[in-house]
């Protein structure tokens, strides 16, 4: 069963959160811990609490390109201008020839 405080930290948990948790006075004698606990043993209460060990890619970025309000914006307001527009814009093919607007547009 996980506690309280495992669950107010989501997927942010790790296991040096929960030994520095386990290490505070008033925590180890509200559950009566005499001494700390290594990284490892946090490890494995973590592992006994159901949480998976995994990497977080670094540089991943979230957009929020599936957002209601910017699903809108794009159909309604960005697409149309950009079709509008569409004969002004340089374009290449697959084997990059590009197409230029004719020129005085």
């Amino acid at each position: 069963m996980k506690s309280t405080f495992t669950l107010s930290l989501g997927n942010e948990i790790t296991a040096k959160k929960l030994m520095d948790f386990l290490h505070c006075a008033d925590i180890k004698e509200k559950y009566g811990i005499e001494q700390d606990i290594s990284h490892k043993t946090a490890c494995r209460y973590l592992h006994a609490l159901g949480y998976q060990f995994q990497y977080t890619p670094k540089g991943q970025y979230v957009d929020g390109h599936e957002r209601e309000d910017v699903v809108v914006y794009w159909q309604k307001v960005f697409l149309p201008k950009w079709q509008k527009n569409s004969d002004r814009i340089a374009s290449w093919e697959k084997d990059m020839r590009e197409h230029l607007p004719p020129a005085g547009q």
